[in-house]
């Protein structure tokens, strides 16, 4: 009876000592409340600073190593502490088998190496991660940065940075650029050594293969075909009128004014790879306005040169416009060259109805008209005219002096028949 008694005292004692600490052990819907009587989940922890704590030293409270969980103030913390004589433990959150094999790690003492690591598991059986987050101070050319830093392992233990995108400044004071640094070679055991393959500086100028550059943006090496300082843009699809356009904006950095295109059209056809350009009017999408096709033919205002160098739908003007001509007609004023009779020529016009050599109004319409070859062929019948001109004035002269030479031997013989009158 005593030890009944007993029994029923500790476990009052122990009711009021849970309802003390308003602690809850398994309600009749099983869950379990610490610092909280009315637990909602199957372990409820209540309050805004108490957190579930992990000791790998339970020392309590001079020296310890802790792994800690909760709310401090309103931020909920995960983390490593330690006190008094206690070891700062780095923190590792992954999943594995046996190990973590793939984590996020915090570490505890910030170096070059960086302050957080991810890692997906071996690259090679040596590789011990394939990235890191930190800061990296040195003399020379990198200075507080930060960055992200994939590791490359060669043969043996060592490894060497794959890839580094960190801010930097190239020297105290000349301001913060952004920077993607590659590895440039497989060299064993990790000695490797890197170039700057992109960079954006602090004035927001971007440099491919250089670290300076000298416009918004600067390509420097040699990219596509072997040909130096270029920048390659494409278009994977391979079908009938795939493009790779470049938009120019307007004032406005949002209005796409103007663009460049690169085109693929169907095989066989003269544009199969050709080059457009195209601008647009206030409040509109831009158009195409010229194209140079894959012979280097322009058109302007026609995406059809067809054939021609240059090919222009609409009108044209211009100070000067020198046009090169083979076989200028001055053949016409050589002795052998054969001028047709004016008979012959009205004979032609009749019959055909035009002058000979010229084209008709039905070419020009279908064909429109070679300037050089049209100047040539006036000038010709220019040439042919003087000669037909120079011709009837020799006839002139010549009827002018049988004109003068007869009014002579008529005067003559006026006066000759006068003196016999008056002989008489």
């Amino acid at each position: 009876m005593k030890a009944t008694y007993l029994s029923l005292l500790v476990l009052l004692l122990l009711a009021q000592y849970c309802c003390a600490q308003t602690n809850v052990f398994p309600t009749p819907t099983g869950n379990v409340g610490i610092a909280t009587t009315n637990p909602l989940y199957s372990l409820t922890l209540g309050g805004t600073t108490n957190a579930i704590a992990h000791y790998n030293e339970l020392d309590g409270a001079t020296n310890y190593e802790m792994a800690r969980m909760g709310w401090n103030g309103d931020v909920y913390q995960i983390a490593t502490l330690r006190g008094g004589t206690g070891t700062t433990r780095n923190l590792k959150i992954g999943i594995g088998s046996t190990t973590v094999s793939r984590y996020f790690e915090m570490t505890n003492t910030p170096s070059a190496s960086g302050v957080f690591t991810f890692n997906l598991g071996s690259l090679t059986s040596n590789t011990s991660g394939i990235g890191l987050i930190g800061t990296y101070t040195s003399s020379g050319s990198m200075q507080s940065t930060y960055a992200i830093l994939p590791t490359i392992n060669q043969t043996g233990t060592a490894s060497y940075r794959g890839l580094w995108i960190s801010p930097y400044e190239q020297s105290t004071g000349s301001g913060v650029k952004y920077l993607i640094d590659a590895g440039v070679n497989s060299a064993v055991d990790g000695s490797g050594s890197h170039a700057s393959k992109f960079v954006v500086t602090n004035t927001g100028k971007v440099g491919i293969g250089t670290v300076s550059p000298l416009s918004q943006i600067h390509v420097s090496g040699t990219v596509a075909g072997g040909v130096a300082n270029s920048a390659l843009f494409g278009n994977t699809d391979a079908s009938n009128g795939a493009t790779a356009r470049i938009y120019l904006s307007g004032s406005d950095k949002t209005t796409r004014s103007a663009f460049i295109e690169g085109i693929n059209v169907a095989a066989g056809n003269n544009n199969e790879h050709a080059l457009a350009f195209g601008t647009s009017s206030p409040s509109s999408s831009p158009v195409e306005r010229m194209r140079i096709d894959q012979n280097g033919n322009v058109g302007i205002g026609t995406t059809n040169p067809n054939g021609y160098k240059l090919a222009v739908n609409g009108k044209i003007r211009t100070k000067e416009v020198r046009v090169e001509v083979a076989n200028w007609p001055d053949y016409v004023f050589k002795p052998s060259y054969s001028l047709p009779t004016l008979v012959e020529v009205k004979r032609h016009i009749g019959k055909i109805g035009h002058l000979p050599g010229i084209p008709s109004a039905q070419e020009t319409e279908r064909s429109g008209v070679d300037v050089g070859e049209m100047n040539s062929l006036l000038l010709k019948k220019v040439e042919e005219l003087t000669l037909y001109l120079i011709e009837e004035n020799a006839k002139n002269i010549k009827q002018q002096i049988d004109i003068e030479q007869q009014q002579d031997r008529i005067k003559a013989l006026e006066a000759a028949l006068l003196k016999l009158t008056v002989s008489k």
